[in-house]
């Protein structure tokens, strides 16, 4: 009887091996996707690889199962997090937590309607691996380069079929939904729109997460985050880049609703900041001043104001701080980083250009509701 058993359990040792083997032969000749495949084989279990957001990065069906619910699976991953051993409807559902990378984890996760043995979990922890180690080589990146580098010249060559490759360069930023929250971040001072975005980069590198950002000129930049972020929790992380920036947070939306409006949209909520400010979004912008009506008699008022300023950069400049800092002068002087005598007199010098009372707080209301119009014509 003892060697009876003794010689199951060498065959049994000998068919692990053996799947092992077939396991290490399809990650070296398929990558992932040929190891998810032949996982599922080995094991006799759906397969799936899914990142602390409840993204699926790699999925491969066993065919003697019976259809499983991803969506509950999804709920457990992210109800209870990795590592745990539950049921789904009929199906027992292994989540084998792989390695981290900062914030960033992921998990191989199997999922059977029968007994999943000892032995299969052996070979459940090798084939999670082997695929940790296809997940975080550099190969990705070069991939993720060469779809942009594809990307990018389509939209060169005017080809307008890259939906899919547009899909898979949002891929790291959107979150489960297929959503991302905008922000943009906005100063006079393009050295701080710098350091604010090599503060962010390195904040998200220590996270092991990428920057997704565009500069839309030196003063401003839009960055991504994903749309599960909170407004907190992005705040948190641009706590090193937030001194004398001002930041307008959108509202969460699909990475294919991106475009100019919305980014017009918080271009008006950040002029009514002050430095270090930020606004999330519940904060409304002067939606009404689009009407027709308010157009002509905003550009008729810009004509008799901020029109005679252009020729004076600097006055235009000192007036939009002066008036985004509430008329205070030493935030406005510390803003401009001049002094407040100087910004005194070009205060004098616009009001006699421009023929208006700066102490009159409808007067100011008036002139700031002016250049949001402008800027946003602009």
């Amino acid at each position: 009887m003892h060697a009876e058993l003794g010689r199951q359990r060498n065959r049994s040792r000998e068919l692990l091996l053996d799947m092992q083997g077939r396991l290490n032969a399809a990650a070296t000749e398929g990558g992932l996707e040929r190891l998810m495949e032949e996982g599922a084989r080995c094991l006799g279990a759906h397969l799936m690889i899914a990142d602390n957001d409840g993204r699926w990065l790699a999925r491969a069906r066993a065919q003697r199962q019976p259809d499983l619910d991803l969506d509950e699976v999804q709920e457990v991953l992210l109800s209870r997090g990795f590592g745990v051993v539950t049921r789904v409807g009929e199906f027992t559902v292994i989540v084998h937590r792989m390695g981290d990378e900062g914030e960033r984890a992921h998990a191989l996760i199997a999922a059977s309607v029968d007994r999943i043995s000892v032995n299969a979990r052996a070979l459940l922890r090798h084939c999670a691996g082997l695929a940790e180690i296809i997940v975080q080589r550099p190969d990705a990146y070069r991939r993720t380069h060469q779809e942009l580098n594809s990307l990018a010249l389509a939209i060169k060559l005017g080809i307008t079929q890259t939906d899919a490759a547009m899909s898979e360069v949002f891929h790291s930023v959107r979150d489960s939904r297929g959503l991302i929250r905008p922000v943009l971040l906005t100063s006079e001072n393009a050295r701080l729109v710098e350091r604010a975005l090599t503060s962010l980069d390195s904040e998200l590198r220590r996270r092991g997460r990428i920057l997704f950002s565009l500069r839309l000129d030196d003063g401003s930049v839009l960055v991504l985050f994903r749309g599960d972020r909170t407004v907190a929790e992005v705040m948190q992380l641009l706590e090193g880049s937030r001194r004398g920036m001002r930041i307008a947070l959108g509202a969460t939306l699909s990475w294919e609703d991106l475009g100019g409006e919305m980014i017009a949209e918080l271009r008006r909520v950040v002029l009514g900041l002050q430095e270090g400010q930020y606004a999330g979004p519940d904060a409304h912008a002067l939606g009404w001043i689009d009407g027709e009506e308010v157009q002509l008699a905003l550009s008729r008022r810009a004509r008799e104001t901020w029109d005679k300023l252009r020729p004076h950069p600097d006055l235009v400049q000192t007036l939009g701080s002066y008036l985004r800092n509430s008329g205070n002068l030493s935030r406005t002087a510390d803003e401009l980083r001049a002094h407040r005598h100087t910004v005194r007199k070009r205060l004098t010098t616009i009001e006699e250009l421009i023929e208006v009372d700066l102490a009159d707080p409808v007067v100011a209301a008036e002139l700031l509701i002016v250049a949001v119009a402008l800027r946003q014509a602009d």
